[in-house]
Protein backbone atom coordinates (compact mmCIF):
# COMPACT_ATOMS: atom_id res chain seq x y z
CA UNK A 1 0.00 0.00 0.00
CA UNK A 2 1.45 3.37 -1.00
CA UNK A 3 2.11 6.19 1.42
CA UNK A 4 -0.91 7.99 2.74
CA UNK A 5 -1.68 11.56 1.67
CA UNK A 6 -1.08 14.11 4.47
CA UNK A 7 -4.82 14.77 4.97
CA UNK A 8 -5.70 11.12 5.62
CA UNK A 9 -5.94 8.68 8.52
CA UNK A 10 -4.07 5.38 8.37
CA UNK A 11 -5.89 2.59 10.21
CA UNK A 12 -4.38 -0.78 11.07
CA UNK A 13 -6.79 -3.02 12.95
CA UNK A 14 -5.71 -6.63 13.30
CA UNK A 15 -4.90 -7.83 9.80
CA UNK A 16 -6.83 -5.05 8.00
CA UNK A 17 -5.08 -1.88 6.90
CA UNK A 18 -6.77 1.05 5.20
CA UNK A 19 -6.23 4.68 4.40
CA UNK A 20 -9.24 6.85 5.17
CA UNK A 21 -9.49 10.20 3.35
CA UNK A 22 -9.72 13.02 5.89
CA UNK A 23 -9.42 13.03 9.68
CA UNK A 24 -11.12 10.12 11.43
CA UNK A 25 -11.46 9.44 15.16
CA UNK A 26 -11.63 5.98 16.72
CA UNK A 27 -14.79 5.52 18.79
CA UNK A 28 -14.34 3.42 21.93
CA UNK A 29 -16.17 0.10 21.78
CA UNK A 30 -16.50 -2.93 24.04
CA UNK A 31 -13.50 -5.29 24.00
CA UNK A 32 -13.85 -7.95 21.30
CA UNK A 33 -16.47 -5.93 19.42
CA UNK A 34 -16.18 -4.15 16.11
CA UNK A 35 -13.92 -1.14 15.66
CA UNK A 36 -15.59 2.13 14.65
CA UNK A 37 -14.06 5.27 13.15
CA UNK A 38 -16.01 8.48 12.59
CA UNK A 39 -15.10 11.24 10.11
CA UNK A 40 -14.57 14.46 12.04
CA UNK A 41 -17.27 17.06 11.35
CA UNK A 42 -19.39 14.72 9.20
CA UNK A 43 -22.10 12.10 9.59
CA UNK A 44 -19.95 9.31 8.21
CA UNK A 45 -18.43 6.32 9.93
CA UNK A 46 -16.83 2.98 9.16
CA UNK A 47 -17.15 -0.17 11.23
CA UNK A 48 -14.53 -2.92 10.95
CA UNK A 49 -15.35 -6.43 12.13
CA UNK A 50 -12.84 -9.28 11.87
CA UNK A 51 -12.98 -13.03 12.29
CA UNK A 52 -10.22 -15.64 12.34
CA UNK A 53 -10.70 -19.07 10.82
CA UNK A 54 -10.28 -22.08 13.08
CA UNK A 55 -8.03 -23.62 10.43
CA UNK A 56 -6.79 -22.60 7.00
CA UNK A 57 -9.78 -22.56 4.61
CA UNK A 58 -9.77 -24.22 1.23
CA UNK A 59 -10.97 -22.13 -1.74
CA UNK A 60 -14.36 -23.90 -1.48
CA UNK A 61 -14.61 -23.07 2.24
CA UNK A 62 -13.66 -19.46 1.55
CA UNK A 63 -16.39 -19.14 -1.08
CA UNK A 64 -18.92 -20.71 1.26
CA UNK A 65 -17.86 -18.39 4.10
CA UNK A 66 -18.19 -15.37 1.83
CA UNK A 67 -21.65 -16.48 0.68
CA UNK A 68 -22.72 -16.91 4.31
CA UNK A 69 -21.42 -13.48 5.27
CA UNK A 70 -23.25 -11.88 2.33
CA UNK A 71 -26.55 -13.49 3.32
CA UNK A 72 -26.10 -12.66 7.01
CA UNK A 73 -25.19 -9.01 6.46
CA UNK A 74 -27.88 -8.28 3.90
CA UNK A 75 -30.46 -9.79 6.25
CA UNK A 76 -29.12 -7.76 9.19
CA UNK A 77 -29.15 -4.56 7.13
CA UNK A 78 -32.75 -5.21 6.12
CA UNK A 79 -33.85 -5.90 9.72
CA UNK A 80 -32.15 -2.72 11.00
CA UNK A 81 -33.79 -0.45 8.44
CA UNK A 82 -36.58 1.88 9.48
CA UNK A 83 -37.86 2.12 5.92
CA UNK A 84 -37.56 0.49 2.53
CA UNK A 85 -34.02 -0.39 1.44
CA UNK A 86 -32.64 -0.47 -2.07
CA UNK A 87 -29.56 -2.66 -2.62
CA UNK A 88 -27.12 -2.58 -5.49
CA UNK A 89 -26.13 -5.93 -7.00
CA UNK A 90 -23.34 -7.71 -5.13
CA UNK A 91 -20.03 -7.31 -6.93
CA UNK A 92 -17.43 -10.02 -6.44
CA UNK A 93 -13.74 -10.19 -7.06
CA UNK A 94 -10.52 -11.85 -6.05
CA UNK A 95 -7.00 -10.55 -5.50
CA UNK A 96 -4.50 -13.30 -4.87
CA UNK A 97 -6.05 -15.58 -2.26
CA UNK A 98 -8.51 -12.97 -0.94
CA UNK A 99 -12.13 -13.18 -2.09
CA UNK A 100 -14.18 -9.98 -1.92
CA UNK A 101 -17.81 -8.96 -2.18
CA UNK A 102 -19.19 -5.42 -2.22
CA UNK A 103 -22.57 -3.71 -2.40
CA UNK A 104 -24.30 -0.49 -1.45
CA UNK A 105 -27.67 0.29 0.01
CA UNK A 106 -29.97 3.27 0.40
CA UNK A 107 -32.88 4.01 2.71
CA UNK A 108 -34.76 6.93 1.14
CA UNK A 109 -36.91 7.80 4.16
CA UNK A 110 -33.87 8.81 6.22
CA UNK A 111 -31.45 9.57 3.35
CA UNK A 112 -29.17 6.90 4.84
CA UNK A 113 -26.55 5.26 2.64
CA UNK A 114 -24.18 2.39 3.33
CA UNK A 115 -21.58 0.32 1.55
CA UNK A 116 -20.37 -3.10 2.64
CA UNK A 117 -17.08 -4.73 1.72
CA UNK A 118 -16.49 -8.34 2.74
CA UNK A 119 -13.03 -9.87 2.51
CA UNK A 120 -12.20 -13.54 3.01
CA UNK A 121 -8.64 -14.86 3.00
CA UNK A 122 -7.70 -18.46 3.81
CA UNK A 123 -7.13 -17.44 7.46
CA UNK A 124 -9.45 -14.48 8.12
CA UNK A 125 -12.64 -12.70 7.17
CA UNK A 126 -13.37 -9.01 7.55
CA UNK A 127 -16.42 -6.81 7.16
CA UNK A 128 -16.05 -3.11 6.43
CA UNK A 129 -19.32 -1.22 6.75
CA UNK A 130 -19.24 2.42 5.66
CA UNK A 131 -22.33 4.51 6.42
CA UNK A 132 -23.45 8.10 6.05
CA UNK A 133 -26.59 10.17 6.18
CA UNK A 134 -27.53 13.40 4.50
CA UNK A 135 -25.10 13.03 1.59
CA UNK A 136 -25.80 12.73 -2.11
CA UNK A 137 -25.39 9.46 -3.97
CA UNK A 138 -22.43 10.89 -5.91
CA UNK A 139 -20.66 12.16 -2.79
CA UNK A 140 -21.26 8.90 -0.94
CA UNK A 141 -20.10 6.80 -3.89
CA UNK A 142 -16.91 8.82 -4.15
CA UNK A 143 -16.17 8.40 -0.45
CA UNK A 144 -16.94 4.67 -0.48
CA UNK A 145 -14.70 4.14 -3.50
CA UNK A 146 -11.86 6.15 -1.94
CA UNK A 147 -12.09 4.08 1.25
CA UNK A 148 -12.61 0.61 -0.18
CA UNK A 149 -9.96 1.00 -2.89
CA UNK A 150 -7.34 1.60 -0.18
CA UNK A 151 -7.89 -1.58 1.88
CA UNK A 152 -5.25 -4.27 2.35
CA UNK A 153 -5.48 -7.57 4.19
CA UNK A 154 -2.13 -8.40 5.77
Amino acid sequence: MSDAPPDSTVVTEGYVRLILPGRWTKIEQAPGGPTVYRLQGHQEQITITQFSARARMSPTEQASTLDGLIAHHKEAESRAASGELTFSPVGRGQIGQVLAARWTGFESRSNYRFATLLLCSPLHAAVLYFEASGVSEAEFGGHAKAIFNRVAVE
